[in-house]
């Protein structure tokens, strides 16, 4: 994996200027540089399973969630990305076709965060092409690792330019199913977070634009008082 560290966002946008506007680059914004490319329901320890694992979470969250949806789900991967883009850990690996999304998702605030920490966007040149059809498998039953456009299920999808990764293992990064020069890592100190947040608000990219509900406004506004925009 190519790893190059930047300094500005003059620096992030020269090294974006390479990657044409097509379906074969994808990108992923990290809160930190140590974040590997790993699911949410593989970065939970296996021996944190009990009664409530994958399986049963998710079967639970179908039967709980249906009737709080607009749109009724037809099948797991759908289920799948409704539950990924409300917070429940899922074996889907998000990533955008908009740098610009990407970048936000890095620089989210966090607490504490301070100049040792760094952030990161990983960039994916995925040659096979993706998935408009999904699999005729279930999203559990994939082998190797595939990238697939799921139906805009949720306006959250639509808004961020969503397209997910899905690996046999999700407890592996992504990295292992993929040629090493796939993947490249562009790092950045977190110093540059706030200023990075003010010009992506100045595009147009925020909270309230990529999360299009009432969550995304209230989330909008408190990140304009912390930032003090």
């Amino acid at each position: 994996m190519n790893i190059t560290e930047l300094e500005s966002f003059e620096d992030f946008n020269a090294a974006i200027d390479f990657y044409s506007p097509d379906t074969r680059y994808f990108f992923r914004g990290v809160e930190s540089d140590t974040f590997a490319l790993i699911p949410s329901i593989g970065r939970i320890p296996i021996n944190n399973y009990g009664y409530f694992d994958e399986s049963r979470t998710f079967e639970m969250f179908k039967n709980q969630a249906l009737p709080l949806l607009s749109h009724r789900p037809i099948n797991d991967w759908e289920w799948l990305a409704i539950a990924q883009h409300h917070g429940l850990p899922t074996r889907l690996l998000d990533w955008t076709s908009n740098p610009l999304i990407a970048l936000y998702f890095a620089t989210e605030l966090i607490k504490g965060e301070t100049s040792d920490n760094k952030f990161a966007v990983y960039i994916l040149t995925y040659k096979e092409g993706v998935m408009y059809d999904l699999p005729d498998c279930g999203p559990f039953d994939i082998k190797d690792a595939c990238l697939v456009s799921i139906p805009h299920v949720t306006n959250r999808i639509k808004n961020q330019f969503g397209f997910f990764t899905i690996q046999e293992d999700p407890k592996v990064p992504l990295n292992n199913y993929l040629n090493p020069k796939r993947v490249r890592k562009l790092i950045f100190s977190s110093s540059l977070k706030k200023g990075f947040r003010r010009k992506l608000n100045a595009y147009g990219i925020n909270a309230s634009t990529i999360f299009p509900d009432v969550d995304g406004i209230a989330k909008h506004l408190k990140n304009l008082l912390e930032d003090k925009i």
